[in-house]
């Protein structure tokens, strides 16, 4: 990427502010023009994977269920170096809530990242039917810490599948990771640092979530705003973005249309900005649900007597349909716990395990994790500035702006995000 080394510079020597401790970017300088954090988290979804690339799809299925109505294969994209010889160090890319592995930011990442000689494997996230059907233990994702064991035995299979296949064994390990992916990825740092099965060398987190339930909370409150819309209208904001989603794959995402996207995004009210927020974040719910339960018959012959019995499939699927993010976790995941697990903590210790406070001690006696969020990401508390900069310092990098993983595409953060994984300087 040109001038690499040279904003490297500019952004350690003049770019930035020390505050608590953590990497904070100075407004006046970060040079990405200030948006409304709304219309920042929706054009950044704009990312298309760059044109030329070529990957290759792989297939697997680890945990060899069927499940009707669904997939029986996990799908995830497997990015060789550029650099015209085989790598020794491979990254796992482990995304945001509901991708899969052919989401535009993940192989816009992908891209850049074998450019600088590292192959690359992109994985769905657990929300998502693919990853319950063939890598969820239990059929119930939700769960951080199992997800994380679930994720961790993916790793090793994807792993030696590539030794199996390939006959090209890696030596050095690193993740990169966004939005859940992020807070799924610290937990399975954590189990790293006990099990050794990997060493990763950097472990990088962009925007995660720390308070899942508030969390969730403030995603099912973006999905409310709809009720305020008229179908027609929907129709329209929907059709809208599905032009700009045609635009992105014709013609590839370039840092140039980003202002194209950005001015389509600001014609619509900011009602309608969250309810397509909270659309997009919760997209994949009906299917995970659905999915876990047919696990749960599939794995135990019963599944939690939510849903209306599978034999009235309709109707099954038209009640999946109706649960926001918080009936999941109060309807599946907790009751799940409580019923096959015996864990009767109650929501506020299971929202602590699950959340990345829970990491304190891990993350102030590890140097391998790397932190970066945005000032006005909608997730984001004060309390999760001080507890990051308390607990990471240096290894928290803040920026002033740009929503919920909005700004990843810019040159100032590609760069750091680059710097990082290869041991030069923020």
């Amino acid at each position: 990427m040109k001038n690499i080394i040279f904003l490297s510079l500019v952004s350690f020597f003049f770019l930035i502010e020390p505050s608590h401790a953590q990497i904070e970017i100075n407004e006046s300088n970060y040079g990405l023009d200030r948006a409304d954090f709304l219309d920042s988290t929706i054009a950044g979804t704009f990312i298309g994977t760059p044109g030329g690339t070529r990957w290759t799809q792989i297939k697997f299925n680890m945990r060899k269920r069927k499940i009707r109505g669904f997939s029986s294969f996990m799908k995830i994209r497997y990015h060789q170096s550029l650099c015209g010889r085989k790598s020794n160090h491979l990254i796992f890319i482990i995304p945001g809530i509901g991708a899969k592995a052919s989401n535009g930011r993940s192989n816009y990442f992908a891209h850049a990242f074998k450019q600088k000689c590292y192959d690359v494997v992109i994985l769905p996230s657990a929300f998502t039917s693919q990853f319950v059907i063939t890598a969820s233990k239990n059929g119930i994702v939700g769960d951080s810490q199992q997800d994380a064991r679930d994720y961790y035995e993916l790793l090793k299979y994807t792993r030696n599948y590539l030794y199996r296949t390939r006959s090209h064994r890696y030596s050095e390990f690193s993740i990169f990771s966004f939005s859940l992916g992020s807070l799924h990825s610290a937990h399975i740092a954590k189990l790293d640092k006990k099990e050794r099965a990997f060493n990763f060398k950097k472990v990088l987190l962009i925007n995660p979530p720390n308070d899942l339930l508030k969390s969730l909370t403030d995603i099912d409150a973006m999905v409310r705003q709809g009720r305020g819309i008229s179908s027609r209208r929907k129709f329209k904001i929907f059709y809208k973005m599905a032009k700009n989603m045609w635009a992105k794959y014709r013609y590839r995402f370039n840092p140039s249309q980003y202002k194209i996207f950005l001015n389509r995004v600001k014609t619509l009210h900011p009602r309608e900005k969250k309810y397509l927020i909270g659309m997009g974040l919760t997209i994949t719910l009906d299917e995970v649900i659905l999915s876990s339960q047919g696990v749960m018959q599939y794995d135990r012959g019963r599944d939690l007597g939510v849903l209306p019995p599978s034999r009235y499939e309709e109707a099954r699927e038209e009640a999946a349909k109706n649960y926001t993010m918080l009936d999941y976790v109060y309807k599946f995941v907790m009751p799940f716990k409580r019923r096959f697990e015996g864990v009767y903590a109650t929501d506020a210790e299971l929202n602590y395990t699950f959340g990345l406070s829970s990491l304190e001690k891990f993350f102030g006696q590890s140097d391998n994790i790397y932190l970066f969020h945005n000032l006005d990401d909608f997730l984001l508390t004060k309390g999760d500035i001080g507890f990051y900069s308390d607990t990471l310092r240096s290894k928290f990098t803040l920026y002033p702006h740009g929503g919920h993983c909005g700004n990843m595409w810019f040159t100032m953060n590609i760069n750091s995000y680059i710097n990082t994984m290869t041991n030069d300087m923020i």
